[in-house]
């Protein structure tokens, strides 16, 4: 059996090492705590919020565009001087929309199936077009750039079975 004046000699050779060892844990935790909260990035002040309505997801787009959202008024013949500006393909289950900017300047956020007061109704959205359809006829408005000066490329079908419901 072991006597205790010989475990106390054996813990005096080590009690050193052990002594120093837990001094260089402690110094190297303190130093990897600074270094991690001098180089962390600033707290974020608030998160994103998401909102899965295309309505008012359409609106708050018009709104930083700097346009207020009104309708146009009504007119007696069909205008396809709009211009696609961006879209939204959908949110789920629920229909995705286009911004329209009219050749006054004004942006319009349009919901699929709903219909400009000119009698347009936006009858499909594709990534890069949309579909407005009046009267039988087809017209497919295209995404123009953001630096784009000129008007798009509209491409008309007068087939009323042009449109497809997938």
């Amino acid at each position: 059996m072991i006597s205790l004046p010989a475990i106390v000699r054996r813990l005096e050779a080590w009690l050193p090492v052990l002594a120093w060892g837990l001094a260089l844990s402690v110094a190297a935790w303190t130093c990897a705590t600074v270094f991690w909260q001098l180089t962390a990035p600033d707290p974020v002040s608030a998160l994103p919020s998401h909102t899965a309505d295309p309505r008012s997801a359409a609106r708050d787009i018009v709104r930083a565009l700097g346009s207020g959202e009104s309708e146009p008024a009504p007119h007696t013949q069909v205008h396809t001087d709009y211009q696609l500006i961006g879209l939204a393909t959908g949110f789920g289950q629920r229909p995705g929309f286009a911004l329209l900017r009219r050749p006054d300047g004004e942006t319009l956020a349009l919901l699929q199936d709903e219909t400009l007061a000119d009698g347009l109704r936006l009858v499909r959205i594709l990534p890069d077009r949309i579909e407005l359809a009046a009267d039988g006829r087809t017209v497919a408005l295209h995404m123009t750039g953001a630096d784009s000066t000129t008007s798009p490329v509209a491409t008309s079908d007068t087939r009323t079975d042009a449109i497809s419901t997938d």
